[in-house]
C-alpha cells in the first residue's frame, strides 16, 4: 500500500513537469510569434530571442537550461509569481486534495519529518534563506 502511494505521487509529480514543460514550450511559441512583428523593439529582440531559446530549451528538459539563470533570480522569479521558494515532500504530498503521507499516519503533523517547519529548520541550520 505504501509504495502504491510513493508510486502515485511520482506519477503525479511526472504528470505536473510534463505539464510545465508543454508551458515552456507553448509560451516560447507565442513570444517567438511576437518577433515576427515590425514593431517589437529592435532594442529587446535579442533579450527576447535569448528568452524564447531558455524556454525551448527547459522545455525539453536540457540541465544546461538550468544554470543559464542565476539561483537568486529563480527564487525572485518564484516571489514575484507569488509561488513558495521551497518545495518539499511534505508540501507536494499534502497539497494533493484529501490525502495524508504515510509519514503522517497516526502522527501529529506538526512531527511529520517532511513537514514545513522540520524542512525550515534544516533550511536555517544550513543557512539558506
Amino acid at each position: 500500500m505504501t509504495e502504491h502511494v510513493d508510486l502515485a505521487h511520482y506519477s503525479a509529480a511526472l504528470d505536473e513537469i510534463h505539464r510545465l514543460r508543454a508551458v515552456l514550450a507553448y509560451e516560447a511559441a507565442v513570444t517567438a510569434a511576437h518577433l515576427g512583428y515590425a514593431t517589437f523593439p529592435k532594442s529587446r529582440r535579442e533579450a527576447a530571442e535569448n528568452q524564447v531559446e531558455r524556454m525551448r530549451s527547459a522545455a525539453r528538459g536540457e540541465p544546461a537550461s538550468h544554470g543559464s539563470v542565476s539561483h537568486m533570480s529563480l527564487r525572485h522569479g518564484l516571489r514575484e509569481a507569488g509561488a513558495s521558494e521551497t518545495l518539499t515532500r511534505w508540501q507536494w504530498e499534502h497539497a494533493r486534495a484529501g490525502h495524508a503521507c504515510r509519514n503522517c499516519e497516526g502522527v501529529d503533523p506538526e512531527s511529520c519529518p517532511f513537514g514545513p517547519k522540520t524542512a525550515q529548520r534544516v533550511l536555517d541550520s544550513e543557512g539558506i534563506r
